[in-house]
């Protein structure tokens, strides 16, 4: 049981890494504009990292309390965020990529 914790715990916490490397890898690349990264990308990688930090907060407050619907509530519609979050940030990459290759 405490396994499981442990290891939900630190896929959780994959989503705060994620946005960190996104982040590290955005600041290396000249593809993207200067001012696209600063005022697109880098906020919605505050955002991720805020919802992970989110999330995170949430799932230790679960561990203390498993038996609290509304808390299994809240971790899922938080869960549901961060993932349409990345998926909206994977899509506005793509849409700044392809913007740069047609120009």
């Amino acid at each position: 049981m405490l396994a499981d914790s442990k290891e939900i715990y630190n896929e959780i916490t994959g989503y705060c890494d994620f946005a960190d490397h996104l982040g590290e890898e955005l600041k290396k690349d000249d593809t993207v504009s200067p001012q696209d990264k600063e005022t697109i990308l880098f906020p919605l990688i505050d955002e991720l990292k805020d919802i992970g930090d989110k999330l995170i907060d949430q799932y230790v407050k679960h561990l203390k309390d498993k038996q609290n619907r509304q808390l299994i509530e809240e971790l899922k519609e938080t869960l549901q965020l961060i993932l349409l979050k990345i998926d909206y940030c994977k899509n506005k990459v793509y849409e700044l990529y392809r913007t740069k290759e047609t120009e």
